[in-house]
């Protein structure tokens, strides 16, 4: 069931009170960063594996989506899901010459993760996948990807069997 993340101030309404904030997982990766840049008008907390982010608006968590509860203490999870509007799921490997096996931990478990820390904050997920989904073995460049494609498109199976309310976004 896709939806769509209110912004702030809605126009045409009365703005609201409270500020939204928002879970981003591979804050450090090139998406990740060109999104914090866009995310002005909100909190934004980044869950990174080891390099700290930083903005005006951003917090960041050092965790690991691959991990139970992100990786994270029971109390802080709790507390992060309780403060979350939105999850933004950048977190991936990207690389095309890893084996399908060796991208399952991020890609497909790391998913699964979020998707469970979506469920425990009421909160929408947006997912990050890849326009790679649809590559076929034609081509080096096809072959070199497959594994890739395989895991991010498994990954969206996760999204969509969560249970959670979500979006899927597949840049090229």
């Amino acid at each position: 069931m896709p939806v769509q993340i209110a912004r702030p101030h809605s126009i045409g309404g009365p703005p609201d009170t409270v500020r939204r904030t928002i879970l981003l997982t591979g804050a450090s990766g090139v998406v990740g960063r060109a999104l914090l840049r866009r995310l002005r008008g909100f909190d934004v907390v980044c869950l990174v594996h080891r390099s700290p982010v930083c903005g005006p608006n951003a917090t960041t968590v050092l965790g690991d989506v691959a991990e139970p509860m992100l990786g994270l203490a029971e109390q802080a999870y709790a507390e992060l899901a309780a403060r979350v509007d939105a999850v933004i799921h950048c977190a991936a490997i990207t690389d095309f010459n890893r084996t399908v096996g060796s991208l399952e931990a991020t890609n497909i478990a790391g998913t699964e993760q979020v998707a469970l820390f979506a469920a425990a904050a009421g909160a929408v997920l947006y997912q990050v996948s890849t326009a790679f989904v649809h590559t076929t073995v034609d081509g080096d460049r096809g072959r070199m990807a497959i594994g890739y494609a395989a895991s991010k498109s498994a990954a969206e199976r996760v999204v969509q069997s969560s249970g959670v309310p979500y979006v899927i976004f597949r840049p090229s």
